[in-house]
């Protein structure tokens, strides 16, 4: 059952979201921030961050960190398994408590442990059949739930690769969603591709969403926009991957399958095919040696102009 206190932080965030604020996130292994680029054109401010890495960091500082000076608190790399939400908060000179700072919980966990490559990789290093089991970063989502605990998101946001539903035969996202109702929240997962979301690139996750009890709301994922048939091959992959997945369970989602009455998806050549050609490289390479980093190069003019995804991507703030 869930604690009355942590009921009441939840209540609060929610009242203080009724007055027009912004929510506010923090990002767990950000990586560069593919995810926090979502979280923040939805709207989402984008309070903290945790990213081991150093190179990753000081990209995320880069991408989002404004006019932050590159050796700000907030830019820091930091390593989830070490630092807690009391520390981080601390640390970037919250005047609210770790539980009371944020309003969305969200993590791209490694996935190295649950991808199928990623455990041949493994497997190959380490010598032995079962050597993804035993990598340490399969564990972190049990982490990642302290910090649930400790944050009292209103929101959870979890990403990774489809194979994490069959971790050596366990379901993490049921385990993972089975603790979080525990504690409050409402969940469900599902695979979605995003190919059908206007992405020129067809690429499946997993996905878990958690809405604390308090919104009176259940997790719903959204229905494809365009149409792709898939390659021979995915099918194959997905039935790997849903093996352990429970038909009764009401947690999972099925996987939404797109209208061909749809919009076809985006390719390669629409995103690409108004950037300059660079060949000089075979035909006068001293060309490209004197060329700047900072030279801007035309868009190509195409006969028939530029597609709505090349638009969409010259517009972008």
């Amino acid at each position: 059952m869930i604690a009355s206190d942590h009921h009441q932080i939840r209540r609060n965030k929610l009242v203080r979201l009724q007055t027009g604020a912004t929510p506010r996130a923090l990002e767990i292994c950000s990586g560069c921030g593919g995810l926090s680029l979502g979280l923040k054109t939805a709207g989402f401010e984008l309070s903290a961050h945790i990213e081991l890495d150093a190179e990753a960091a000081r990209s995320y500082a880069f991408n989002f960190g404004g006019d932050r000076e590159p050796d700000d608190a907030w830019s820091k790399p930091r390593d989830m398994e070490d630092v807690t939400a009391a520390k981080l908060v601390k640390d970037l000179g919250f005047e609210t408590s770790a539980s009371e700072s944020f309003d969305v919980l969200a993590a791209g966990l490694p996935c190295q442990a649950f991808a199928r490559i990623g455990r041949s990789k493994l497997r190959s290093i380490a010598g032995h059949e079962d050597a993804f089991q035993k990598d340490p970063r399969a564990s972190l989502y049990r982490r990642f739930l302290k910090f649930v605990e400790d944050t009292q998101p209103l929101i959870i946001l979890i990403e990774n690769v489809p194979d994490i539903l069959n971790f050596g035969g366990h379901n993490v996202p049921e385990e993972i969603c089975e603790t979080l109702e525990l504690s409050g929240y409402r969940t469900g997962y599902t695979i979605l591709n995003a190919a059908y979301y206007g992405v020129p690139q067809v690429r499946e996750r997993l996905f878990i969403v958690a809405l604390a009890d308090v919104l009176g709301k259940a997790p719903k994922f959204p229905e494809p926009l365009h149409f792709l048939d898939l390659p021979r091959g995915y099918e194959g992959s997905r039935r790997v991957a849903l093996k352990h997945v429970d038909p009764g369970s009401h947690r999972f989602h099925e996987i939404h399958i797109p209208s061909a009455d749809l919009a076809d998806a985006v390719g390669a050549k629409a995103a690409l095919d108004d950037l300059p050609r660079i060949k000089e490289h075979a035909s006068n390479p001293a060309v490209i040696r004197r060329r700047k980093l900072s030279e801007v190069l035309p868009y190509r003019e195409l006969a028939t102009g530029p597609s709505a995804y090349a638009l969409k991507m010259r517009n972008w703030p």
